[in-house]
């Protein structure tokens, strides 16, 4: 009794951990497939001929328990602006 009085909080407390991190990393992600999304329409909607857009993503949470923290991720999603008209103009008038 004393034993699993001892040891069954400690259990029940990891794995609410582990939870809760992996909710913090699943939010994350969900941020960055979203901003990668949106970067991704602003290029395909560039007049430019070549750009680079970039757009910064972070996440915070936080996390209670006996080592109560907040805790930060944070990313920056980029993506490659190509408008193939105005590309295959340019190659037709150099060319």
């Amino acid at each position: 009794m004393v034993e699993a009085a001892i040891v069954l909080p400690l259990v029940i407390l990891t794995i609410l951990s582990v939870i809760m991190i992996t909710v913090f990393l699943f939010m994350y992600e969900i941020r960055q497939s979203e901003a990668h999304i949106e970067v991704m329409r602003e290029a395909a909607s560039s007049e430019i001929v070549f750009g680079i857009k970039r757009k910064s993503v972070s996440e915070s949470s936080y996390i209670r328990g006996t080592a109560a923290r907040t805790v930060r991720k944070g990313a920056t999603v980029r993506a490659y602006a190509l408008n193939q008209a105005e590309a295959l103009m340019i190659g037709e008038l150099a060319g």
